[in-house]
């Protein structure tokens, strides 16, 4: 006979949210499909709006960065000569 080891509790566990999660979506599609529920509505990050928050953001902090990248150059050229040659 050939002994089957016990499936860990941590491994079913997490299959079974998977498989409830999966499960839900796919009745959740099903449903608004149908019309029985409505389809999420969109969130206003997804929209042109977040869009140029999230460009603003991304300039913001690549300034931020050349900011603090030329400061500290400045620091080290005008603290250790040496680095001049």
């Amino acid at each position: 006979m050939v002994e089957v080891a016990e499936i860990p509790a941590e491994l079913r566990r997490r299959l079974d949210r998977e498989l409830r999660a999966a499960a839900f979506d796919q009745l959740h599609a099903e449903a608004v499909e149908r019309g029985v529920l409505p389809r999420a509505p969109r969130a206003w990050s997804e929209g042109p709006f977040g869009a140029l928050l999230r460009g603003l953001l991304f300039l913001g902090l690549g300034v931020a960065a050349g900011v603090v990248s030329v400061v500290v150059v400045l620091f080290l050229l005008t603290s250790y000569p040496f680095f001049l040659g």
